[in-house]
């Protein structure tokens, strides 16, 4: 439903936003990703030592005691229909980290006892829908350009984090999703040339629901190259995610505070 609504939210606003900046004369634009990501951060959930009830509260893992201590291949894009800076973004975000390294817990983790020696598996699935409109502008005489713009994005995800007993097959997983994440957004963009230097920052502290809790970033610095006489643009740089979650898988409660941080390479082309 959610993503249903993010895909007729961007066609709706395509055909009655014109006014808009980025979008009176639009070209659209089609972004592949290459992401190169490792999961950072910790996790707390509840256990029952014993089998006793009721349950009791255990404190937080690092991931890296899940085994979570390399980067992993991973992919995404987007598909932009405005001017370059301005205009409407469709997002995706695909994360699927398997771990080959082995980690051993220093507390109870749901099923899971202190000491045990466990692998897991990290995956997140999001969709993004994002408007930012310029609201400045600034050239030198040198061919230095300089654009500011603000808009809003609206962000949807579904998480699993599944960590296993190695060479058993117990297991403790905690899934998380939301009704939709509203952020404000910022964009900065310095040109020179062929090059450019491309900023965003969301922030958030607010939801429309579901297990994700408390204040939220996500911001990305990318450096661009526009290929000579070539519809096509190279890019790269880094990108950092914050997700706070509380949850409860049943019977457990968790609470989580998650990262997600890499580098992003990528090329653009427009139709």
């Amino acid at each position: 439903m959610i993503r249903a609504s993010i895909v007729s939210a961007l066609a709706l606003c395509a055909a009655g936003c014109s006014s808009l900046p980025g979008l009176d004369f639009p070209t659209l634009t089609v972004r592949p990703q290459y992401h190169l990501m490792r999961l950072r951060g910790e996790i707390a959930m509840q256990s029952a030592p014993m089998n006793t009830l009721p349950a009791s509260d255990n404190p937080a893992i690092p991931v890296n005691e899940f085994g979570q201590t390399k980067r992993d291949d991973d992919y995404g894009g987007v598909l932009a229909y405005g001017d370059g800076f301005s205009g409407l973004e469709f997002g995706y975000l695909n994360i699927d980290m398997d771990t080959t390294d082995r980690g051993t817990l220093s507390q109870d983790f749901g099923e899971l006892d202190a000491g045990t020696i466990v692998t897991s598996k990290f995956t997140l699935e999001q969709f993004q829908i994002s408007y930012v409109g310029q609201v400045y502008e600034y050239e030198s005489d040198s061919d230095w350009m300089l654009r500011l713009g603000v808009g809003a994005k609206l962000t949807h995800r579904d998480g699993k984090i599944s960590v296993v007993e190695d060479g058993t097959d117990m297991n403790q997983i905690a899934t998380f999703t939301d009704d939709g994440v509203p952020y404000a957004l910022a964009r900065a963009r310095v040109d020179h040339g062929p090059f450019s230097v491309t900023g965003d920052y969301a922030y958030t502290a607010t939801t429309f629901g579901g297990d994700f809790d408390g204040s939220m970033s996500d911001y990305s610095v990318y450096v661009g190259y526009q290929l000579e006489d070539q519809d096509l643009r190279i890019f790269g740089g880094y990108r950092w995610i914050e997700m706070p979650v509380s949850g409860i898988e049943n019977p457990w409660k968790y609470d989580a505070d998650l990262k997600l941080e890499g580098y992003v390479l990528g090329v653009e082309f427009g139709f």
